[in-house]
């Protein structure tokens, strides 16, 4: 490794320059420091194209303020566009051109000619440490395969806080990389404190009180809202977050159109005492004042679990001079990590396109031992040229409530009810909401009530919401429901598709008292009601969009008060009741043979432990006879539940079906212990939550057009999501009228097609005559016929035959179903895969309808109406749920 020392910045230092602006070669630019101008000096080249990578909009946006005319910047919402770029590269121009990894990607997807072109041109990455540091963002590994397996030109990857040994580079690319470091000849004294995390809020007071600046770096909401919403403090606040962060905050306190303004567009507002910067912040953002500096690091959080790396760039976004500086840490009892153990993991990854992906959990581990607890942060800390002070004594918060009822009076109050912010805000909310994915840093039902009700309430001025009671999140939900209730029905012309179709309205009492009580929308001088209608922007259709909010969340509340039928209440109890004595006799087999605590595992997610348990023990409890009693445990809990007399035979059937189902599972455990119990886990909370996120899955899907906050899963062409995991009893407690296409007798129609048969419609009715049984257990017993290849070849030819098969047919079946496990079921889902997407395409069906296995759902609006049931020799049954 070369080391450069240069006296300021890389600009000002010829070698240092002529290095750093070469791109004969593929390089590592290590700073010693952060700011000393690498970007800038890359930015001065006048003779030839680059492009530089830069991690975030706001890095890039600050560059262009002083932008010449051989620079160009494109990032989401810039006035530089790839057409203009294009345009210079057609005319010769040389370009040094600004732009995102996510920007790289949308040109490969639109314009394949320039996304070519482009491969060609050198890339300076800067800040290359994010990379696999932000396993959060999607686009990161897909830029990283762009990056080393498809760019052509070379590259120079920049950053002052490099990956520990730089693991996060693939060996066989960094071994032929020049590696440089630039480091400063005088350095720069970097004093800092490690202090109890409580004691943040008297080190922004004592520094206001004498004039000092302070910067403080934290995502915790709670933090914010005592630092932005307390009289005692009474200092001008800047945040400076992203997106989610900066929308939640504005129940915690009203914003005017200057801050969201300040906010949306990266502005420093120089009148400011207090600057709260989060992640988003943490790199590539410069402060060009004097300031002290805090950094929360706090292990227990699942916000602020900063590592070393991001307080160093945290330290380095005060460019003047830093009065103090304070890190106020939080660690758990030690844990022995060894980082050796972890890097000989990496080195064992094999390259290919999921490798950043396969790293980052490990990179991420490194980081956290690197950082906590104390006595290691403190290692790392002088490893980066920190003197470091210990400051143990403990100080008292000054802590702000801000309760449901205030967050609502706050967001309708924001600029004097203007709904302006509200507008823009419910925009970000209802495009980011999240499910059951932990890692999406989306908003929440509540978030989601608060926005669509507060814009609601502004939009149409009305009393009736403005000041509705909001002491509780059920209070709010069902003044809002009724408002749109009694406002439905009372403007039948301003109805969209969906509210014509909406499935649960408020009973009549309720609407008639709110009626009473002004809840219905005025008509203005000119005839007409502000209900119904976006005045700011209408084609985003924000109103309607907050209105399926709150239809959706109705339903949700239904759902989880109990509020369904008894027949529902039946089947859903029935599944809890097998589903904890199977996994009761499972787990208590499983401690029995390990000689371990199974429950405390599963209780603690101890996943190190379970994958072991795993690999140990699975093959081992299919031997065993683990379920033995289980089924007159079943019997002994159902006969307890209150109306068990009125089970009938084929909801008793259904639970009998979902109990072998699970014992099934849980023997094969193809997915590990851990997730197969979780996946089979079917506790009433468990049903409730899986169709609380089936429900916002769908609002997601109508409003934003996706379901990034939600898991979802391919395996053997068969989609897992939101709406196969939901209870099918629960399926149809939605917020509206869905309509179900399944493939009629599907892997019947498949076998027609395969073998030459034609009675795919009959099958079932045969069995059911032949067996004396109902057509859900005719189609379980042929099902689990066809995908058992270890059954009695002399059984199978007599079931196949009772299906109606010839002697010929019935030879081919079970020519097809003796392969290997498995094989012929993914034979039938490949093929009901490709029906499907046949079918949608067909039908012309947009995002919003969702596939289960054999079947679509989709909303029962005019576009879905009328549907192609017939394609080559498959039909399909449509029926509203």
């Amino acid at each position: 490794m070369e080391i450069i020392k240069i006296k300021d910045y890389v600009s000002n230092d010829d070698y240092a320059n002529k290095i750093i602006t070469n791109f004969d070669n593929n390089k590592l630019i290590i700073k010693g420091d952060t700011g000393v101008g690498g970007t800038s000096a890359v930015l001065n080249i006048t003779d030839q194209n680059i492009i530089i990578v830069s991690p975030l909009s706001g890095m890039i946006a600050g560059k262009e303020i002083v932008r010449k005319p051989h620079q160009m910047f494109i990032y989401q919402g810039s006035k530089d566009r790839w057409q203009h770029y294009e345009h210079e590269l057609k005319v010769g121009s040389f370009v040094i051109l600004n732009t995102t990894p996510e920007q790289i990607i949308e040109l490969k997807k639109n314009n394949e000619y320039l996304y070519k072109k482009i491969l060609d041109i050198p890339f300076f990455v800067d800040e290359s440490q994010v990379y696999s540091e932000s396993d959060y963002r999607a686009s990161m590994p897909i830029f990283y395969n762009i990056l080393f397996d498809e760019h052509r030109g070379n590259f120079t990857l920049s950053t002052a806080t490099p990956t520990h040994n730089n693991l996060d580079i693939p060996k066989h690319i960094l071994d032929k990389m020049q590696i440089i470091k630039i480091e400063l000849e005088v350095k720069r004294q970097k004093n800092i404190t490690v202090s109890p995390i409580n004691n943040y809020w008297n080190f922004i007071k004592s520094n206001c009180e004498r004039g000092v600046k302070v910067v403080l770096f934290t995502n915790d909401l709670k933090k914010i809202k005592n630092i932005i919403n307390n009289d005692t403090l009474a200092y001008k606040t800047q945040l400076l977050v992203g997106d989610t962060l900066a929308v939640k905050s504005s129940a915690v306190k009203s914003k005017t159109f200057n801050e969201y303004d300040y906010l949306v567009k990266s502005k420093i507002d120089y009148s400011a005492d207090v600057y709260v910067l989060s992640t988003k912040y943490l790199i590539g953002y410069d402060l060009p004042f004097d300031a002290a500096v805090g950094i929360i690091m706090d292990e227990n959080s699942t916000v602020d679990k900063f590592n070393v790396n991001q307080v160093v760039q945290a330290y380095g976004r005060v460019r003047n001079n830093i009065v103090e500086a304070k890190i106020f840490y939080s660690s758990r009892q030690p844990s022995i990590i060894d980082v050796n153990k972890l890097e000989t993991a990496i080195q064992k990854i094999e390259y290919n396109k999921s490798y950043l992906q396969g790293i980052q959990p490990i990179i991420k581990e490194i980081n956290h031992s690197l950082s906590y607890p104390k006595s290691n942060l403190i290692n790392s800390l002088l490893g980066y040229g920190f003197n470091i002070t210990e400051d143990d004594n403990i100080e008292t918060v000054t802590t702000v409530s801000s309760s449901f009822p205030i967050k609502y009076r706050n967001l309708i109050n924001q600029e004097d009810q203007d709904p302006y912010i509200l507008h823009k805000e419910l925009i970000k909310v209802y495009n980011k909401i999240k499910g059951d994915d932990p890692y999406f840093n989306g908003y929440s039902m509540k978030d989601l009530l608060l926005w669509a009700t507060a814009y609601i309430a502004v939009e149409t001025n009305s009393g009736f919401l403005l000041n509705a009671d909001a002491q509780r999140y059920d209070r709010l939900l069902k003044n809002a429901k009724t408002f749109i209730d009694v406002n439905d029905l009372a403007y039948p012309e301003k109805m969209t598709d969906l509210d014509r179709i909406t499935k649960f309205r408020m009973s009549k009492n309720i609407m008639d008292i709110a009626i009473n009580a002004g809840a219905v929308c005025k008509a203005n001088g000119n005839g007409e009601t502000t209900y119904g209608f976006d005045t700011n922007m209408c084609t985003d259709n924000a109103f309607s969009k907050a209105k399926q909010i709150i239809n959706s969340l109705y339903v949700i509340y239904l759902v989880e008060n109990g509020e369904y039928s008894e027949e529902t209440n039946r089947i859903i109890f029935g599944f809890s009741v097998v589903s904890k004595c199977i996994l009761e006799d499972y787990v208590n087999a499983l401690s029995t043979v390990s000689n371990l605590n199974v429950s405390a595992l599963l209780e603690a997610d101890d996943k190190e432990a379970l994958d072991s348990l795993s690999k140990k023990y699975g093959k081992e409890l299919k031997g065993n006879k683990i379920f033995n009693n289980t089924t007159r445990k079943i019997s002994a809990h159902l006969k307890k539940l209150d109306g068990y007399n009125g089970y009938s035979q084929k909801e008793i059937n259904q639970i009998m079906d979902k109990a072998t189902a699970i014992k099934q599972s849980l023997l094969l455990s193809k997915h590990g212990i851990r997730n197969t119990i979780k996946m089979n886990t079917y506790s009433i909370e468990a049903q409730i939550e899986r169709h609380k996120n089936y429900i916002l899955s769908l609002l997601s899907l109508s409003c934003a057009g996706h379901t990034f906050g939600f898991k979802s899963t391919n395996i053997d062409n068969r989609v897992f999501n939101t709406a196969t995991k939901t209870t099918r009893q629960l399926r149809p407690y939605t917020p509206y009228v869905l309509l179900q296409s399944d493939i009629r007798s599907a892997f019947a129609s498949f076998l027609d097609t395969i073998v030459g048969s034609d009675i795919s419609q009959k099958v079932y009715d045969n069995l059911i005559e032949k067996y004396n049984i109902d057509r859900d257990e005719a189609k379980t017993m042929y099902n689990m016929m066809l995908n058992d290849n270890t059954r009695n070849v002399l059984e199978a030819k007599k079931f196949f035959t009772d299906c109606g098969y010839t002697k010929g047919q019935v030879s081919k079946i079970i020519k097809l179903t003796l392969n290997e496990k498995g094989s012929f079921y993914r034979t039938m889902t490949k093929m009901e895969d490709e029906l499907i997407r046949h079918f949608k395409y067909i039908n012309r069906l947009d995002h919003t309808a969702v596939r289960l296995h054999d079947a679509v759902i989709m909303f029962n609006t005019p576009n879905n109406q009328n549907l192609t049931k017939e394609i080559g020799n498959f039909k399909f049954e449509i029926k509203k749920i």
